[in-house]
């Protein structure tokens, strides 16, 4: 992950972060805290959002700083058929709740949202200084 910015001298700056997470774990549908059923088998899948440019602005959740999808109409993916692809025989749905977030102490995993360790996510939004909405540009390298 990176944050890509120009400086208040023009001057083009970068900020690399090799410990991010932008998938699903599956752990959270194994010990069934997995929160949507998105279509309604009685189930609930995890979600991911695809490639694209998405919009963010600086917010909060229950454990401290977050970006929060700013216009809440992300599309997502959500593993449907629970083979653990996320492909066209899988449900597309609005991400609903999908945020930028520290993760626990040594783990980034996630029911979808991105994440990176806490002293890593500190460092993540001290690098987007006194903006509030961005520019999140997400990019699967295979």
């Amino acid at each position: 992950m990176v944050v890509l910015w120009t400086d208040k001298n023009g001057q083009k700056k970068v900020k690399e972060f090799l410990t991010a997470n932008t998938e699903p774990n599956y752990r959270y549908v194994a010990n069934g805290r997995a929160e949507r059923d998105v279509n309604r088998d009685g189930k609930k899948e995890l979600g991911r959002i695809g490639d694209g440019s998405y919009e963010f602005y600086k917010d909060s959740w229950k454990y401290g700083n977050a970006l929060r999808e700013a216009d809440n109409v992300m599309p997502a993916l959500y593993d449907t058929n629970g083979d653990g692809n996320y492909d066209n025989k899988d449900t597309k749905a609005n991400a609903g709740g999908i945020l930028f977030h520290q993760g626990l102490k040594d783990d980034v995993g996630s029911m979808g949202c991105q994440t990176l360790p806490p002293g890593k996510f500190t460092e993540f939004w001290n690098s987007l200084g006194g903006d509030n909405r961005f520019t999140y540009l997400l990019v699967t390298v295979k």
